[in-house]
This record gives C-alpha cells, structure tokens and sequence, in this order.
C-alpha cells in the first residue's frame, strides 16, 4: 500500500514539473480577431510571420500578414506586440446597441449551447451559479442564445469564445474575444477558460 502511494506521489510530481514544458514549448500568436493559434514560429519579416501548426511541426509553413496579428507570445515567455493592430468588433456591437442591452437584461430567460458537452456543462454550472440569469432548456423560450465556441489547441490548453445571438432572427449580436487556460491544479482547462471566459466577457456588459 505504502508502496502504491509513493508511486502515485511521484507520478503527480512528474505531472507538475512537465506543465510548464507543455505551455511554454509552443510559441502562440494572437491574432485581431481573438483567435489563437499554437505554433512554432520559423520567420519574422518585415511584412509577414511564417509558422508551422504546433500539432503538426513536420507539415507546411504557413504564412501571416502582421496586420492580422495583435501579438506573438514566444516559448521563452517574451511577447512581441503590433501596437497598430487593433482587435476587430464586430460592427453589429455599435448598430445593436439597444437590442444588445435589451438581450442581457437581469432574469432574462437564455439558452446555452455549444458542440462541447463539458463545455456545455461548465457554462451552465458557473452562470447557474451567478444566479443574473434564468436558464431554460427550451430554445424556444428564451430571451438570448449564448453559445460557446472551444477548442483544443495542443496539449491541455482549451480555448473558447461566446457569441450573443438573438433568438427571433439568429442574428449574432456580438462576438467576445477568445480566452484559454491550461490544465490547473483540477487538471481540467475547460472549465477554467469558461470561467474566464464569463467573468471577462459577459459579467461586465450585464452589470
């Protein structure tokens, strides 16, 4: 028994001690939009960045315009930023203002939904919790559809990003900024860059 102990301790010690190797062996490049990319980068140009895919290091390199790049944050932990890149909005945030605060409004019923099971489940838990909302399975029902948008990019690192979407036409109101997170002391990125991802994106327009 003593023996099956000492065996998990050191297993859950060489978990911990390869975390940092699993985040910082990447390079990840930010790009206007929100989205983020693992990669390795090959070549920084005056005009344009050159990787390869992290999750594909022996396949073809591919090619950005800096334009499209808020910032690169490299293996080493540095950050290089583009200052004169700014994020894209979504040009429905001005045209909608009204229906957007009309949508968000305190015990207005919605509708969570993503591809992700475990997702789903974390982003109805954590609002659940926060109690602003009131949360129907009926689709029909509701005042606003939130969907949740995740996605692996390399090992133990999730990220996701939330669409407001009005329920009448489908039209999406407003689109969030990507958030991410790595495995934490839980072992589980979902649930950490959903809850990010809440706390960054849709606490503050609802208070």
């Amino acid at each position: 028994m003593k023996n099956n102990r000492l065996t998990c301790k050191k297993t859950l010690l060489l978990i911990l001690i390869s975390l940092p190797l699993i985040s910082f062996s990447q390079d990840t490049v930010i790009l206007t939009n929100g989205e983020e990319i693992s990669v390795k980068i090959t070549t920084v140009s005056s005009q344009n960045v050159e990787y390869k895919k992290f999750s594909n290091l022996e396949g073809p390199t591919y090619i950005l315009d800096k334009k499209e790049i808020l910032l690169i944050k490299y293996k080493n932990g540095e950050k290089e930023v583009f200052s004169q890149n700014k994020p894209a909005i979504n040009g429905s945030d001005y045209n909608n203002a009204d229906e957007f605060k009309r949508l968000t409004k305190r015990n207005n019923i919605i509708y969570i939904e993503s591809i992700d099971d475990g997702e789903l489940q974390h982003a109805k838990r954590h609002i659940q919790n926060w109690g602003f909302f009131r949360m129907t399975i009926n689709k029909e029902e509701a005042d606003l559809i939130l969907r949740f948008i995740g996605q692996y990019n390399g090992a133990a690192h999730w990220s996701t990003y939330l669409q407001f979407i009005n329920p009448d036409n489908e039209e999406i109101i407003k689109t969030t900024q990507r958030h991410h997170d790595v495995w934490g002391w839980d072992f589980n990125s979902k649930r950490g860059a959903v809850k990010k991802l809440i706390n960054r994106e849709l606490k503050p327009f609802c208070y």
